[in-house]
């Protein structure tokens, strides 16, 4: 059988459609506003035949550049919409392991959200505390991936 067939997808507000995406633009941040970024992660969308599920799985996120890493701390992920997960903080990245009853199927779908199995929400919140000293522009860029245990 065919390894997971992964497909990130990306929106940054609720108002605006999911877009398929291996990288994304998310603007400036600012301090007065929380940074939120949607991701809905399939296996095997629209697959006509069917793949491995993907598994004990995390989701390991760390910034291009290492100095920016003190900005991991201030990140939460909200996983299906009712699961707050406290990522692991370790040197310049952050893993966020998911729950063990957490499967993406690898089962033939529509891709469609009926095929609910197939596919899970993630939103990711940065929240910097007003009273940390930082530069406009001086997010760059960051890079989220799937790490299996």
């Amino acid at each position: 059988m065919k390894e997971p067939s992964i497909t990130w997808f990306v929106r940054q507000d609720d108002d605006t459609e999911y877009q398929e995406d291996r990288e994304y633009y998310a603007g400036t941040y600012n301090q007065d506003e929380d940074l939120v970024l949607n991701f809905m992660i399939w296996n095997n969308r629209y697959g006509s035949e069917a793949c491995e599920d993907l598994k004990n799985f995390g989701i390991t996120l760390s910034f291009d550049h290492e100095e920016d890493s003190v900005f991991l701390k201030y990140c939460q992920f909200l996983l299906n919409g009712n699961l707050w997960i406290v990522p692991q903080v370790v040197g310049n990245q952050a893993t966020i392991q998911m729950p063990e009853n957490v499967v993406l199927s690898g089962a033939i779908n529509n891709g469609e959200a009926t095929s609910a199995d197939n596919y899970m929400t993630l939103r990711m919140i940065m929240t910097v505390p007003k009273s940390k000293n930082i530069k406009m522009n001086d997010l760059k860029g960051m890079t989220l991936y799937i790490t299996s245990f």
